[in-house]
This record gives structure tokens, C-alpha cells and sequence, in this order.
């Protein structure tokens, strides 16, 4: 009878190997306030670069459909409802919408707990309002010790925000370094199923 096998490492969609890589749960689509006054330029909430970000919103929200991710929308509660959805952009049935009273959205409360739920879980942030919705997102989701990921070629800020889309990926560089900062292209690059790897969690330096 011969010697037993050794144990194989797992393997990741990536290529990358070792006893600390494991399947982690779907990963996160957070769309904030696609709402089609942020495209329409004479609108107070019109975003400059919504033009630009919109076919990466479009691609993205295809590729977290396309791959089983768990996709959520997040809109102001208080704002006209007049305005509808940006056309290829509108939730699907079973995907959730949740209506914010403060800037961060984990200060919702069912959508916290659907978070919380799914512990390691990879919170990507796109869409609009990026100064007063996303930014203080990014920042109360890592104070809560959550997995909280700007795709930072999908943003747009307002024509009335204090900070550019510039200033917020700025800011994250310099100084937020533990947020993760992913390009559309890096997102829709990795086709996989959802892995965690326990060194995501214990350095900083927006590691992609």
C-alpha cells in the first residue's frame, strides 16, 4: 500500500494558492442613487461625469448579475420621486432597494442586518452622490470592520459637491488606506467564484 497523498492546497480563480484561500460568500453591488436627474445636465443633482461612468455602470451591473452577486440599491428617501431610474440601470424584482434618512448607507438598518449576515462578504460601491452617500459610506462600513470596496471609475459627484470624484479616490490613497480601491476593469476581470483571502483582512494599502 503507498504513502498517502498530501493534501492539495485550494486554488483560486486567480491562480493564487495556500491553506488560507477558501469560497467566501457572493460579493456586493451597492448602486447609489442611479436616478436619472443625475444625468440630465439642467437637474440640481446633475453629476458632470455621469456621461462618462455610465456604460461601466451598465457593464458592471450585467457582470455582478452575470456572476450570482448579491446587487442593492440605495437612494435618498426625501428626494423627488418624479425622477425614475437611468434606462439598462433599473433594479430587477429581486433585488432589494433601500431608502436612506443619513449619509452612510449601513445606517439603514435592514440593510445592515442583510450585511451582517453575510460576514467577509465584499461591498463594492457605484453610482452617484459620491461625496454625500458613498464617501461616508466607505468610512462607517470600515469603522464597522466590513469588507468595503470603491470602484472608483464608477463615481460621480453632483456639480454642487464640495469634493470631486478626484478628491474622494485622493483621499482614500492617502489616507483611508484600508478601504479597497478596484478599477471597473479589475471587477469585470475576475469571472471566479467569490474567495477570501485572510491577508485582505490584515494589511492595509488599498489592496486590490
Amino acid at each position: 500500500m503507498g504513502r498517502p497523498g498530501r493534501a492539495r492546497p485550494i486554488a483560486s480563480p486567480t491562480g493564487r494558492t495556500g491553506p488560507m484561500m477558501a469560497a467566501g460568500p457572493s460579493p456586493w453591488l451597492i448602486c447609489v442613487e442611479l436616478r436619472a436627474d443625475r444625468t440630465t445636465p439642467d437637474a440640481p443633482n446633475y453629476a458632470p461625469a455621469s456621461e462618462a461612468i455610465l456604460p461601466r455602470l451598465r457593464s458592471l451591473l450585467r457582470h455582478a448579475r452575470d456572476s450570482a452577486w448579491f446587487v442593492a440599491h440605495v437612494q435618498w428617501r426625501d428626494r423627488d420621486m418624479r425622477s425614475g431610474p437611468i434606462a439598462q440601470l433599473e433594479p430587477l424584482i429581486d433585488e432589494p432597494v433601500f431608502y436612506l434618512d443619513a449619509p452612510s448607507a449601513f445606517s439603514i438598518a435592514r440593510l445592515h442586518e442583510r450585511v451582517t449576515e453575510q460576514p467577509g462578504a465584499a461591498l463594492h460601491f457605484v453610482g452617484f452622490a459620491a461625496y454625500d452617500v458613498i464617501l461616508p459610506s466607505l468610512i462607517a462600513g470600515r469603522d464597522l470592520g466590513l469588507r468595503v470596496v470603491l470602484i472608483e471609475d464608477a463615481i460621480a459627484s453632483s456639480a454642487s459637491d464640495a469634493w470631486r470624484e478626484d478628491h474622494i479616490v485622493g483621499l482614500l490613497k492617502t489616507q483611508l488606506t484600508s478601504i479597497v480601491l478596484k478599477t471597473s476593469a479589475d471587477v469585470m476581470a475576475d469571472r471566479g467564484a467569490p474567495v477570501v483571502d485572510i491577508r485582505d483582512f490584515t494589511h492595509g494599502g488599498n489592496r486590490r
